[in-house]
C-alpha cells in the first residue's frame, strides 16, 4: 500500500512540475491579450496575419492575440487584396470597421449600346440620367435595379429643335425640372419617372423669365420654390396655381419638416410655413458676398438634426448657425449630409473635406475651436461626384477618369476603384457603383457593397442646378 501511495504522489509531483510552468505561462500570456473583430465587404473573405493565413473566414473574432502591431491582409477571388495595420492592446478589444475589398476589372458589366458623355444621378434613387451632346434631345434614363433604358419624355413627345438648358434635381425624388429652348421659346417641364412610363407637366405658364433656382421637397414633391432676384414664387402644382413674391429681398432659401427657411442679404433669418406665415426671425452676423454686378450669391440653406443649419454660397463659402459662424471660406462647390453619421461632405474644385457631427472639444482651451472641416484631399486637378458609402464610413470621389474609396476610419490613403470616361460624374446606389466607361462611353456598373443594401441614407446637398450643355 506505501509503495502505490509513493507511487501516486510521485506522479502527482511529476504532473504538477510539467504543468506548472505551462499554466503560468499562459496565464501570463492571457493577461498581455487582446481580441479583433473582423468584418469585410464582401464576407466570408480570408484573412492574413503576419503572412499567417487564419482558419476561419469573415467575419471573424481573433481571441488572445498578443498585444503588439500586425500586419492585416484580406483577401478574395475576384477582388483586390487589401492590407493595414492591426494595433492589439493589453485587455481591448479592436473592433474593425468594415473592410472594404475592390471588386477587379472582371466584375464590371456594361449595359446597354448607347454611347453617352454626360451621367446625371438622381440621388437617393435608382435612376440616372444619360446623354450625349451631339444628340442633346436624345436624353436616356438608366434603373440601376433593373438595369433598363428608356427614354426620359414620354412617346408622342417632340424633341425636334430641343435644347436642354439647365435641369434641377432633389435628393430622394424620382422628378427631374428641365429648363428647355425649343422652336426658340423657352419651356419648364416637370417630369416624375418611373420604370414604366414618365409623366410629363409643362409649368411655363406658371415660372417667371429669370427663374434661377428651384427647389422642392421630396416629401412634398407637389409645392416648387423658385428664387428669382432676391423674390420667392411658390408653386403648386395640385391647384395650378402660383403665390408670387412668397418671401422679397430673401437672397437664401432652404426646405425641411415641412418649413421655408430663408436668410436676407443683411444677415436676418427666417423660418415659414408654406402658407408663408412667419414662424420664428432671427438675427445674425452672417456677412455675405456680393455676387457678379454686385448681385447676392444665392444661398442654399440646409437644416441638420441637431437643430442647427448650414447655409452655402453657390460657388462661395460656407457658413453655420453653430460656432464659428463661418466654417470655410473656400470655394465650395457641394456637400453632402450623412443621416447615419450626421457628417458633412464638402468640397471644393480641388479639396475634399468632412464636418463630423461631433464637436471637437479640448478642456485644456478656455477656447476651444468649435466645428471646423477636415480636409481628407487636396490639391487634386478636378473633384467630382463626391459620396457617402457604407453608412457614412467612407467616402467616394472622382477625379479626373478615376473613382476613389478612402476609408474614414482607417488609413485615409485613396484606393483606385474604377476608370471612368474623363470628367463624367458617378451614381453609387444600393451597393452598387454606375458610370460610364472610359473607351466607349457605355453605362458601367461595379458592386462595392451588399446588394441587399438599399439607397444610402444621405441628403445629398451639391449643385442641384445641372449646366449640362
Amino acid at each position: 500500500m506505501m509503495t502505490l501511495r509513493k507511487i501516486l504522489f510521485a506522479a502527482f509531483v511529476l504532473i504538477f512540475a510539467s504543468l506548472c510552468p505551462w499554466l503560468i505561462f499562459h496565464s501570463l500570456r492571457a493577461l498581455n491579450a487582446g481580441l479583433a473583430v473582423i468584418e469585410t465587404v464582401p464576407r466570408e473573405s480570408t484573412i492574413l496575419l503576419n503572412g499567417k493565413e487564419v482558419a476561419q473566414q469573415t467575419p471573424l473574432t481573433l481571441p488572445d492575440l498578443q498585444t503588439g502591431t500586425y500586419l492585416l491582409q484580406a483577401q478574395k477571388s475576384g477582388y483586390y487584396p487589401y492590407e493595414q495595420s492591426l494595433v492589439i492592446r493589453k485587455g481591448e478589444a479592436t473592433v474593425l470597421n468594415p473592410l472594404v475589398l475592390i471588386p477587379d476589372s472582371s466584375q464590371v458589366k456594361k449595359w446597354g449600346e448607347g454611347r453617352y458623355d454626360t451621367l446625371i444621378p438622381l440621388e437617393g434613387t435608382s435612376y440616372s440620367l444619360v446623354m450625349n451632346a451631339s444628340t442633346p434631345a436624345e436624353v436616356a434614363l438608366f434603373c440601376s435595379e433593373h438595369k433598363t433604358f428608356r427614354s426620359l419624355f414620354p412617346e408622342g413627345f417632340s424633341e425636334e429643335a430641343l435644347k436642354i438648358e439647365r435641369i434641377f434635381t432633389v435628393p430622394g425624388s424620382p422628378i427631374v425640372v428641365m429648363k428647355i429652348q425649343q422652336s426658340r421659346k423657352e419651356i419648364f417641364l416637370r417630369i416624375v419617372v418611373s420604370e414604366t412610363t414618365q409623366k410629363i407637366q409643362d409649368i411655363t405658364n406658371l415660372m417667371a423669365d429669370d427663374v434661377q433656382e428651384i427647389l422642392w421637397s421630396a416629401d412634398q414633391p407637389e409645392w416648387l420654390f423658385a428664387y428669382r432676384n432676391e423674390e420667392i414664387d411658390v408653386l403648386n402644382l395640385k391647384r395650378n396655381s402660383k403665390v408670387a413674391n412668397f418671401a422679397d429681398e430673401w437672397v437664401g432659401l432652404g426646405l425641411g419638416d415641412g418649413n421655408v427657411y430663408g436668410v436676407n442679404e443683411e444677415g436676418q433669418f427666417f423660418l415659414k410655413d408654406y402658407t408663408g406665415k412667419i414662424l420664428e426671425t432671427e438675427t445674425t452676423e452672417f456677412d455675405f458676398k456680393k455676387g457678379f454686378l454686385g448681385r447676392e450669391k444665392f444661398v442654399r440653406i440646409y437644416p441638420l438634426a441637431s437643430g442647427s443649419v448650414l447655409l452655402h454660397e453657390i460657388e462661395g463659402s460656407l457658413w453655420q448657425s453653430d460656432l464659428p459662424n463661418l466654417l470655410s471660406d473656400r470655394v465650395v462647390r457641394g456637400l453632402q449630409i450623412s443621416e447615419e453619421t450626421g457628417d458633412v461632405l464638402v468640397w471644393t474644385d480641388h479639396e475634399l473635406g468632412i464636418r463630423q457631427a461631433i464637436a471637437p472639444e479640448d478642456d485644456a482651451r478656455i477656447f476651444n475651436e468649435g466645428w471646423k472641416i477636415k480636409w481628407l484631399v487636396e490639391g487634386v486637378p478636378e473633384m467630382t461626384s463626391p459620396a457617402f458609402v457604407q453608412k457614412g464610413s467612407q467616402v467616394l470621389y472622382g477625379q479626373g477618369d478615376e473613382i476613389f474609396l478612402v476609408d474614414l476610419n482607417q488609413d485615409l490613403t485613396p484606393r483606385t476603384v474604377l476608370t471612368i470616361l474623363p470628367g463624367s460624374a458617378f451614381h453609387y446606389v444600393a451597393g452598387e457603383l454606375i458610370a460610364l466607361d472610359a473607351e466607349s462611353g457605355q453605362v458601367i456598373s461595379l458592386p462595392l457593397g451588399p446588394q441587399e443594401e438599399q439607397p444610402s441614407k444621405v441628403k445629398s446637398l451639391g449643385v442641384l442646378l445641372e449646366d449640362v450643355l
